[in-house]
C-alpha cells in the first residue's frame, strides 16, 4: 500500500471513533447541537403547619394556592447516562374563615412550605458533553389541604416537571477541504448550530412600589409572590444582555385584619457575565425564582402606604452559533484503489428563539349571585397552533381561579374555564424554515383579571410566551475509507466516454481515477455533454 500525503479527518465534537482508514488523521471541529430529551415527571411535596398562636382557628378553607419553584438544577454525567438532578420548592397558600366571633369569622392567610427533587436518567453517549441547555417548566396537580384539627393543617401536591435538554454531540466527517491529489474529494457543505458557551449569574432585584390612592394602608404582608419572565435578550460582547418583566402579586392585611389584594408589573434589566459572548450570537434565557421579601413601608404621612419588595432569581444564559463544515461526500485517488462507504447524519438547526408577552381576552360562565372577584390566577394549556403568515396562530385553554364575593359578604373560591384564540410573531422570517420546520411554543399566564357581570366573567390576562422554531437537515458524508492496491500506470493518451444522461464530471472522473480537471466537455448549467474526452497526462 502507498503512503499518501497527510489529510485530515475532522470531527464536530470532542471523541473518537474507531475508523479502518489508511491515511494520517487529524482531529478538527466543535459540536452539533441536538434535542436529547423532551419529557415529563413527578415528585410529590407533602407540608404539615400548626398555627401559631396569634392565628384564629380555622372554620373552613376557602382556598389553596401551590406554586412550584426550582431551587436548583445541575447536569452530570453518571455512566452511560447523562443525569439532571432537580431540587424545588412547593410554596402553599392557605386562605381560610377563621373561627366566627363576635363579628363573624375573617379570611386569614398561612403559608406552608414543601421542598421536592427528581432525577432524570438520559442515555447519552459518550459524544454527549455536559454543557447543555436544559430548560424546566414545573406545574402543581392535584394540590389538597387537609384539616388535622382546627389549628393543624396539611397540604400535598403533586409536582409535575418538564424538561427539555438539548446538547452538542458529535459528528464525525472527513474534512474535503484538507484533501490532497492524490486524492480528490467532493464537498458538501453542512450548516449547523452548535452550543458556543453557557454562563450563571445570582442576581436580585429592589425597589418600593407606592399602593393606589384608595389602597388601604398595609399593616403586614400576608402573602406575596413575583413572577419574572425575560422579553428581549441580546448577546453583547462579553454576556448577554436582557429585559424582563417582574409581576408582583400580593396580600395585604390592614389594621382591622381585611385582607386586600395587589398586582403591580415591575420592569427590570440586567446582563449575564459570558466572556466567550459575541455580537450575532443566538442567546437564550432562563430565569430561576429565588426568594422573595415585602415589608410595608410609612411614606411622609406615617401610613403604610408603600412596599418594599426584593426578589432574588438566577439567569441562565446559552450562547449558539451557526457553523459550516466542508464534509467529504465522495471520495477517490488517482494512484490506489479506494473503497468508501457512505453514511447520513441528520439533526436538528435552531432557526429562531424568541419569547413575547400577550394581551389577552375571554369569558367564562359566573355564578349569578357572585359580586365581586379577586385574587385572580391561572394556568395556560395550549392545545393546537399553526404557523401562518409569520406568525403562529394559537388556540389555549385558560384555567382560571379566583374569589368571589356575594351580597351576604361571604367569600368563595371558583374556578373556571376559557377558550382563547391569540396570535405570537416569531423573530425572523417564519416562511424561510420551510415545511419541514418544528415549532415549540410554551406559555404561562402572568396575570389574570376578573371582571363578574350578569353571570359571565370577563377576563384579561397577560400571557408569557416561548417560541422556538428548528428546522430538520440531513448530509450525507463518508462514514469510512480504505485504501487499497495500486493502479496501474495507463499511460499517455485520449479517451472519448460517451456518459450516461445522470453522469456529471465528478463521477466520470472517478470512474477513471484521473483528477476532475482532465474531463474536457461542457456540464455548464448541470447538463450532461453527448460525448467527453478524458485526458491522460
Amino acid at each position: 500500500m502507498q503512503s499518501v500525503p497527510r489529510w485530515r479527518y475532522g470531527e464536530i465534537g470532542a471523541t473518537e471513533k474507531e475508523i479502518e482508514v489508511a491515511q494520517e488523521m487529524e482531529t478538527v471541529g466543535a459540536g452539533v447541537l441536538r434535542p436529547l430529551f423532551n419529557g415529563s415527571a413527578k415528585a410529590r411535596a407533602d407540608a404539615e403547619l400548626t398555627l401559631p398562636d396569634y392565628k384564629e382557628d380555622v372554620n373552613r378553607v376557602i382556598r389553596l394556592d401551590a406554586r412550584p419553584r426550582l431551587t436548583k438544577k445541575e447536569i452530570y454525567r453518571d455512566g452511560a447516562n447523562l443525569c439532571a438532578a432537580l431540587e424545588g420548592a412547593v410554596d402553599f397558600s392557605v386562605l381560610y374563615e377563621s373561627e366566627a366571633r363576635e363579628g363573624g369569622g375573617k379570611p386569614t392567610v398561612i403559608l406552608l412550605h414543601a421542598d421536592f427533587e427528581h432525577t432524570f436518567r438520559i442515555p447519552a453517549s459518550d459524544g454527549i458533553g455536559e454543557e447543555t441547555i436544559a430548560a424546566v417548566e414545573l406545574t402543581a396537580e392535584n394540590a389538597s389541604v387537609k384539616l388535622m384539627g382546627p389549628r393543624r393543617l396539611a397540604c400535598r401536591c403533586d409536582v409535575a416537571a418538564t424538561l427539555s435538554l438539548s446538547a452538542n454531540e458529535t459528528l464525525r466527517f472527513y474534512d474535503a477541504d484538507a484533501v490532497f491529489p492524490p486524492y480528490y474529494a467532493r464537498k458538501k457543505e453542512a450548516e449547523f448550530t452548535r452550543l458556543a458557551a453557557c454562563g450563571r449569574e445570582e442576581l436580585s432585584l429592589s425597589e418600593v412600589i407606592r399602593l393606589p390612592r384608595d389602597y388601604p394602608a398595609a399593616e403586614e404582608v400576608s402573602d406575596a409572590f413575583a413572577t419574572r419572565v425575560p422579553l428581549k435578550t441580546r448577546a453583547v460582547a462579553g454576556g448577554v444582555a436582557f429585559e424582563g418583566l417582574c409581576a408582583i402579586h400580593a396580600v395585604t392585611a390592614d389594621l382591622e385584619g381585611n385582607l386586600n389584594s395587589f398586582y403591580q408589573p415591575v420592569e427590570f434589566s440586567a446582563t449575564v457575565s459570558v466572556p466567550e459572548a459575541a455580537e450575532g450570537m443566538t442567546a437564550l434565557l432562563e430565569l430561576l425564582p429565588g426568594a422573595v421579601r415585602f415589608s410595608p413601608e410609612t411614606d411622609e404621612t406615617g401610613e403604610n402606604k408603600s412596599l418594599r419588595f426584593e426578589v432574588d432569581y438566577t439567569a441562565e444564559a446559552a450562547l449558539l452559533t451557526k457553523e459550516t463544515a466542508a464534509c467529504c461526500a465522495d471520495l477517490y485517488s488517482v494512484e490506489n484503489e479506494v473503497e468508501t462507504q457512505e453514511g447520513a447524519v441528520s439533526f436538528e438547526r435552531l432557526l429562531s428563539a424568541s419569547d413575547a408577552l400577550v394581551s389577552v381576552r375571554g369569558e367564562c360562565p359566573a355564578e349569578e349571585g357572585d359580586l365581586r372577584a379577586e385574587n385572580a390566577t391561572g394556568a395556560l394549556e395550549i392545545r393546537n397552533f399553526t404557523p401562518e403568515g409569520g406568525v403562529i396562530l394559537v388556540e389555549a385553554k385558560l384555567v382560571l381561579s379566583y374569589l368571589a364575593t356575594g351580597a351576604e359578604g361571604k367569600t368563595v373560591s371558583r374556578r373556571g374555564e376559557a377558550d382563547l384564540k391569540f396570535s405570537v410573531k416569531p423573530e425572523g422570517d417564519l416562511s424561510a424554515a420551510g415545511d419541514a420546520a418544528r415549532v415549540e411554543i410554551t406559555g404561562n399566564a402572568v396575570h389574570c383579571d376578573v371582571e363578574l357581570k350578569n353571570g359571565s366573567a370577563g377576563i384579561q390576562a397577560d400571557l408569557f410566551c416561548r417560541v422556538r422554531v428548528y428546522d430538520a437537515a440531513e448530509v450525507s458524508i463518508l462514514s469510512s475509507v480504505r485504501t487499497g492496491e495500486s493502479l496501474p500506470d495507463p499511460g499517455r493518451g485520449v479517451v472519448f466516454y460517451y456518459p450516461d444522461p445522470n453522469e456529471g464530471a465528478w463521477e466520470i472522473a472517478k470512474r477513471y481515477h484521473v483528477p476532475p480537471e482532465r474531463i474536457a466537455g461542457d456540464f455548464s448549467d448541470g447538463r450532461t455533454p453527448a460525448s467527453v474526452r478524458i485526458l491522460y497526462a
